[in-house]
């Protein structure tokens, strides 16, 4: 990246702190004044953070403030710590008592990710690796965030399916069988992978509602195919129910009625 971009960065950083760590609004001439940075300099990167959302302008008294945007990156950084936060001590629990891995993972955009994840004690295990993402369509976590979808969403996702090469044999290949496939997680309330991200890895996952009745997030158990196939209906109990369990936490009720 060349030095000059890297130096518009740091400043826009520089300017964004002010509104975290100093006042709640400013002008153009106090952040230059306490930055020690041109008023050109400041203009510019106000006005193209402004262009974003990221910062508001008062009308009244032309001074900047934080804007939607950047509130909703924030509320959105703090609903995934505090997930993470209830959450994880189930996570635990659930990998120590089945001995498989256990994830906990978000949807961004057309894959996923790991928000968690808590490996077993015994020696046997291996996945993909963590904080990596995936399409969701390859994955148990995958369909189950993508069964909570608006319609729309789903072919859009079909769309972007047809541009993936698939990652393995077993992996879901036409919109046809996703759509298929995403009926019958709605169904049963969770999501298999038998082999579809990783040839030999499978893969139980469940969804975690809020207390507004909206998935999320998902939690799974992986291991070796071995392992996990021939367990198969003891694994879908457990990790159901510490979905439900998160999910209660979180503030859902499952007779909620919207």
């Amino acid at each position: 990246m060349p030095k000059e971009s890297i130096s518009s960065i740091v400043k826009t950083f520089e300017i964004l702190e002010c509104f975290i760590d100093q006042e709640m609004n400013w002008s153009v001439r106090s952040l230059s004044e306490h930055l020690g940075l041109p008023k050109s300099t400041v203009f510019r990167q106000i006005t193209t953070l402004e262009e974003m959302g990221v910062l508001v302008q008062d009308t009244r008294t032309k001074r900047y403030q934080v804007g939607p945007r950047l509130l909703s990156l924030s509320s959105a950084v703090i609903r995934q710590y505090d997930l993470r936060r209830i959450a994880h001590p189930l996570l635990e629990s659930l990998a120590r008592s089945l001995g498989e891995t256990v994830n906990l993972c978000m949807l961004n955009r057309f894959n996923i990710f790991d928000l968690d994840r808590v490996e077993p004690t015994q020696s046997l295990t291996y996945g993909t690796k963590f904080n990596t993402l995936a399409p969701a369509h390859a994955t148990g976590v995958g369909k189950v965030l993508l069964a909570a979808q608006e319609p729309t969403f789903i072919e859009e996702y079909c769309k972007h399916m047809g541009t993936l090469e698939p990652p393995t044999p077993n992996t879901i290949r036409t919109p046809e069988e996703l759509r298929t496939a995403l009926q019958e997680v709605r169904r049963v309330g969770y999501a298999l992978d038998i082999g579809e991200v990783l040839c030999d890895l499978s893969c139980i996952a469940a969804p975690i509602y809020d207390m507004n009745n909206n998935v999320v997030a998902a939690i799974s158990v992986s291991g070796p195919s071995s392992r996990v196939d021939v367990r198969r209906e003891e694994l879908i109990r457990a990790v159901k129910y510490t979905a439900e369990q998160i999910s209660e936490l979180l503030g859902y009720k499952k007779d909620y009625k919207s």
